[in-house]
Parts: C-alpha cells; structure tokens; sequence
C-alpha cells in the first residue's frame, strides 16, 4: 500500500502527463473545428467516422507514450523500490495500473469533448452517435493491451524506436504478414482472422457490439500483461 501511494504522488506530479493530456484535448477541439468548417455537406456519419480514425490513431499513440513517461528511465527509483522489499509483482502491477488510469481518463474525455461537438452539429442524429460508441467499446481491449504491450516492452527497456515499431507492426500492419502466412500454410485465411490489426478493422466497420473482437482483445491484454511480468521478473535490474 505504501508504494501504491508513493507512486500515486509520483505520477501526479508528472509534467509531461498534464502536457500530454492539454495537447490532445486542444488538438481534438481544433481538428473537429477544422472538420466543420473545412468539409462541405458533411454528414453525421462523415464527422464519426472521421473522428473514429483519428480516435484510433490517437489510442495507440497515447498508449506508447504513456507507458514511456510513466515508467521512465531513472533505474535509480528502481533499484531503490526493490532493496526496499517491494517485489517485481507489485511493481509492475502497480505501474501498469496508473498507466491504464491515465490512458482510459484521456480517452473518456476526449470522446465525451469529440461527442459534445457531435450534439451540437449533428443533435438530430442520435443513432450515428450510438453506433460510434460501440466501434469504441468493440475495440476498446485492443487499445488496453497495446497498452499492456508497450508496458512489457518499456519495463525490459526496449528503446523508444522499437517500441513504436512494435506496437504499430502488431495493431497496424500484422494482418499483411499473417494473410502471407495463411497463404503459404493454409491456402485459406484462418490466422489472420485472429491478430489485432484484422480484428481492429472489424472493430470498426461493425456497428454491432463484436463479442469475438472484445473477447480476443482481452485475450490478447492477458497475454501481453503475463509474458510482461514473466519477462520484467527475470531482468536483472541490479
């Protein structure tokens, strides 16, 4: 409990946290600005589905770099956690939990500030509002385990390149690779059907709630949480 609220009072005094939340609502707030003002005859559909990708996008971004601002690179505090008798579990529970907070708190307000300029240019469109909620809800634990992912990955202290590189080859760019495979083994798609960028792309064109997809995309945050402790339990942080 006592490092619970250490690191508690450590991550809110974070600057690059608040910096990072400020960009990304202000940012929200102009490109919807933009949207509005730039595209003629624009649809309720058109501003949603447009607001989706960059909402997409956007998740995996902030799903890198907060895990890269909150479990930094002093090993000092570290080293110091451990003499201490905090063991690796906590540690690393504990980081990931107020990485998961921060990054599900952005997230809520930035669909709820996405979703007040939705009312006020689209109020008679309540069905166009729904459905984009549930493309949301339908990926949501994709978002959480790129999270998960980026968090095994900084707490072996992968450099900042590499886990960029992948994080995106997972959720962006895995199906091309595997639909190869399926191809050479299988002569059908079945893999594919089964990685994140495919199941992200059903996400996002079903405006029905996806059981398979959520299920998966909580498979796949699982998987990436227990091979992230595996992995930062054997590291030798001396």
């Amino acid at each position: 409990m006592n490092y619970f609220r250490s690191e508690f009072y450590r991550t809110i005094r974070i600057k690059a946290l608040y910096i990072l939340f400020i960009l990304l609502i202000i940012s929200c707030i102009l490109i919807s600005l933009n949207f509005v003002n730039s595209i003629q005859n624009y649809s309720s559909a058109d501003y949603t589905m447009f607001m989706l990708s960059i909402f997409t996008f956007t998740s995996f971004i902030l799903a890198i770099l907060t895990s890269s601002i909150l479990n930094g690179r002093n090993l000092d505090i570290l080293k110091q956690s451990i003499s201490f008798g905090i063991s690796k579990k906590n540690i690393y529970a504990t980081k990931f939990f107020f990485s998961l907070g921060f990054l599900l708190l952005t997230l809520l307000l930035l669909v709820v500030t996405s979703s007040l300029f939705s009312y006020y240019f689209f109020s008679d469109d309540t069905p166009a509002f729904e459905t984009s909620y549930i493309k949301i809800i339908n990926m949501l634990p994709l978002i959480i385990s790129s999270l998960a992912l980026s968090h095994w990955l900084n707490v072996i202290r992968v450099n900042g390149i590499m886990t960029v590189l992948g994080v995106f080859g997972v959720y962006i760019m895995s199906s091309d690779i595997v639909r190869l495979l399926d191809n050479l083994f299988f002569k059908k798609q079945i893999l594919v059907n089964y990685f994140p960028a495919n199941l992200l792309e059903k996400a996002l064109d079903s405006s029905k709630f996806e059981l398979q997809v959520f299920l998966i995309g909580v498979f796949f945050l699982l998987l990436f949480l227990i091979l992230g402790y595996r992995s930062f339990s054997k590291k030798d942080v001396a």
